[in-house]
């Protein structure tokens, strides 16, 4: 088991791409034992393929990019602006607000980095705020697009280790909200005393006139956190409709969307899915040799070893998530640990749903911490700034983030109030 994990670490640490990292370790594991036969391997990868929960990956990508190449996007945007941009610093806190809408819709960071840095980025320099500054703040209000439902991360999460997937959105509600007033504070905080900062002059007429503009697009969230959290529609349900709502506006409603757009927002999901469904494959036999070996028996004895305290555990675990998420990617991380520390968790009294909106909020951290940050990457390209600029004006807002992760970490009612309230507790 040992030499099993060694190999997998060298792989990482020599480039290797994750998804031979945890193929090529179970294969030679497979050859040398000779127990199960190598066709277990294939039989494994097609097993955690077959699954109709990820059909919900597919679908929310494509939502989110139709959403975005038919400008919807910008009208979100707009109803921000016009809704708080008015206080101190305000573009920054529409940024924040835009991204927690938008997060309704696509449930994937990196897409909510792009498409909002791309329309805000711009807005908030012309209106006197560092670029760098920009950047910053879009990038940390980006890891609000995977907890905010629906939620990606959390659809893999759910159908991997068979946590309700609906109960995990529910419990990524009230985080998510947090998250976003915190970095609004610290925006604020930031901006105090910056009179080159301008702020918007508050309109109740143009605020009316951007929602009626937004309506459309901002039914949408409602309709999919409505349908999933009572029980209308599953997730790959919800993303499916998702998809017919995003096409129709997008092709007679708006018209602002055209076939070559049509054509490309296809080929980015193509992409997207397969990069998230080779890794959903490889790491299934992957953790199923790190079960067969107990692993996560042993995980749970280590931990219970140190402290019985389900909080003390718990801490212990986001420190676990926080230095993997700064080196694996996350769908990746949920796949090798979810199998083990939700066990692990279950095993001192941690409540399921509240221990899984934990490790995806842990792990969508890792997606502005360096070194490998993939919104820190997507948020540096769309601003046309150097990467290592973006990481100096981080710093504030990630340490936001870590302190409400502490906050849900140590009073539970964060993450268990809603569940509870819809019956998934």
């Amino acid at each position: 088991m040992t030499l099993f994990l060694l190999g997998f670490f060298i792989l990482l640490i020599l480039g290797m791409p994750i998804v031979f990292a945890l193929a090529v370790p179970v294969m030679l594991y497979l050859l040398f034992t000779g127990h199960p036969p190598l066709t277990a391997l294939a039989q494994q990868m097609y097993t955690a393929a077959d699954s109709f929960p990820l059909l919900a990956i597919p679908f929310f990508l494509l939502a989110g990019e139709l959403m975005t190449r038919a400008n919807l996007t910008n009208a979100i945007v707009n109803f921000s602006q016009a809704s708080i941009g008015w206080i101190r610093g305000g573009l920054a806190h529409a940024n924040v607000l835009a991204s927690m809408l938008f997060a309704g819709i696509s449930g994937s960071a990196i897409a909510d980095s792009v498409a909002i840095g791309k329309v805000m980025i711009p807005a908030m320099e012309k209106a006197g705020f560092d670029r760098r500054d920009a950047a910053a703040i879009t990038a940390a209000s980006s890891v609000i697009g995977p907890i905010i439902p629906p939620s990606i991360p959390m659809i893999v999460l759910g159908s991997t280790v068979g946590i309700s997937i609906s109960g995990l959105f529910a419990g990524g509600l009230v985080p998510g909200v947090m998250i976003g007033a915190g970095l609004m504070l610290a925006s604020f905080w930031a901006n105090r005393n910056n009179s080159a900062v301008a702020s918007t002059r508050f309109s109740i007429r143009v605020m009316i006139i951007t929602f009626i503009h937004a309506i459309i697009p901002l039914t949408l969230p409602v309709i999919l956190i409505g349908g999933i959290l009572g029980g209308v529609f599953t997730p790959t349900e919800a993303g499916a409709v998702a998809v017919v709502y995003a096409l129709v506006i997008g092709l007679f409603v708006y018209r602002s969307l055209s076939a070559s757009q049509l054509w490309e927002a296809m080929l980015e999901t193509v992409k997207g899915t397969c990069m998230i469904m080779l890794i959903v494959a490889a790491a299934n036999p992957f953790s199923w040799i790190l079960s067969v070996n107990q692993m996560p028996q042993t995980v749970a004895a280590f931990l219970v070893g140190i402290s019985d305290n389900p909080i003390v555990v718990l801490l212990m675990i986001n420190l676990m998530l926080l230095i993997a998420g700064m080196f694996l990617e996350t769908t990746a991380n949920i796949l090798i640990l979810g199998p083990i520390l939700i066990p692990a968790g279950a095993a001192v009294g941690l409540d399921p749903i509240q221990l899984g909106v934990v490790m995806v909020i842990n792990l969508v951290i890792g997606l502005i911490t360096p070194p490998v940050g993939l919104c820190l990457f997507s948020t540096a390209a769309v601003a046309e700034i150097h990467f290592g600029q973006l990481i100096r004006r981080i710093w504030p807002y990630l340490i936001v983030e870590l302190v409400v992760l502490i906050l849900i970490s140590v009073f539970p009612v964060f993450t268990l109030l809603v569940p509870s309230w819809l019956g998934f507790i």
